[in-house]
């Protein structure tokens, strides 16, 4: 074999390497998703869907923002705590900045939202929107219900449209940090109507309480929430911009098989009610050839986490809907009170 020979096959030997580093790792199919957009719950028309207003409920001037927002120490207040003179002080400043037109347009934005035939975070899997204004719209609805604390008619009926709105959001929702901001919200709602409900009669008392006892707080279901969150990590990884050098080290595939059997292990955990024990942490597979896709995982929230962080939010609602209920059932409403649950 001549020496120039020797060398050719050395060269294609050297090249070659390269090549079988991209098939091996760069040009291998993905594995098929393990869960489909199909399983979530289904979108609806722009006109059944209160979630659609959500886009024109602004989020508030820095200066004011804060009176839009029910203050902490009223959770803590039971019906005969003296939480009249809370409501004296700010119930006009209320009244003005809900009638201000700098406000108009979003508290009517409110009212459609809540009053629309269904209330469902039903965005396609994608970055979550909407988030800050799922806040203010319920904020505005606190204030609405302040607003009209000497009307008990009109507190029921805005506390139906907006406990009835969350219970649909709980039950048909796709979005974890939407649970969250639900369950975050509602408390404060629910801790707010126990003082304003002390002039209703028992027939709205028992009324309101109905719709507060719709709420099953026991059993949100949170499989849609798992499906949504992979599909919106594995529609960033497909889709992750990197440079040339991130790219030779990145192993898309053996990223997304990692990514589905964490998923599937979640999926099991939260639907069978067990402990959360699952992380994301990747193996020693991801080194030394898939730095990248170990450097991307570690860029994403660890999902076994975030679920378990659920649950306190869920117990401090679930505390708020028993003491409410308990002030709504209890005989003679206008003397004593129960005692508030711990937490609360």
């Amino acid at each position: 074999m001549s020496s120039r020979r020797a060398w050719w096959i050395l060269a294609a030997m050297v090249l070659s390497v390269p090549a079988l580093w991209v098939g091996a790792h760069h040009l291998r199919p993905l594995p098929a998703p393990r869960f489909s957009a199909s399983e979530l719950p289904p979108a609806l028309p722009a006109g059944q869907n209160g979630w659609r207003e959500l886009p024109a409920i602004h989020e508030l001037p820095e200066d004011v923002a804060l009176d839009f927002v029910v203050p902490a120490e009223w959770e803590s207040l039971g019906p005969e705590d003296g939480v009249d003179a809370e409501l004296d002080d700010r119930e006009p400043k209320v009244r003005r900045l809900l009638q201000s037109p700098d406000f108009r347009d979003a508290v009517a934005a409110s009212r459609r939202a809540l009053d629309a035939p269904n209330f469902r975070d039903a965005q396609p899997p994608g970055p979550m929107t909407n988030l800050l204004q799922l806040h203010w719209l319920h904020a505005f609805w606190d204030l609405a219900l302040v607003d009209a604390r000497d009307d008990p008619d009109e507190i029921l009926r805005l506390a139906s449209a907006r406990l009835r709105a969350d219970r649909d959001l709980l039950e048909n929702g796709r979005s974890l940090t939407a649970l969250w901001a639900t369950l975050h919200d509602l408390k404060t709602t629910l801790a707010l109507l126990a003082p304003l409900s002390r002039r209703m009669t028992p027939t709205q008392a028992s009324a309101l309480s109905r719709v507060v006892s719709e709420l099953d707080l026991s059993a949100i279901p949170l499989r849609s929430r798992v499906i949504q969150d992979y599909l919106e990590m594995r529609e960033t990884i497909l889709n992750f911009p990197m440079g040339l050098s991130s790219r030779l080290l990145f192993d898309r595939a053996a990223t997304m098989a990692h990514v589905d059997d964490y998923f599937e292990d979640l999926m099991r955990q939260v639907e069978s009610s067990s402990a959360i024990t699952v992380t994301m942490k990747s193996d020693t597979s991801f080194i030394p050839y898939n730095v990248s896709g170990r450097e991307l995982l570690e860029m994403f929230p660890d999902e076994g986490r975030l679920f378990v962080q659920e649950e306190p939010l869920r117990a401090e609602a679930q505390a708020a809907q028993a003491y409410l209920l308990r002030w709504l059932r209890a005989p003679g409403r206008d003397g004593g009170q129960a005692a508030p649950p711990p937490g609360l």
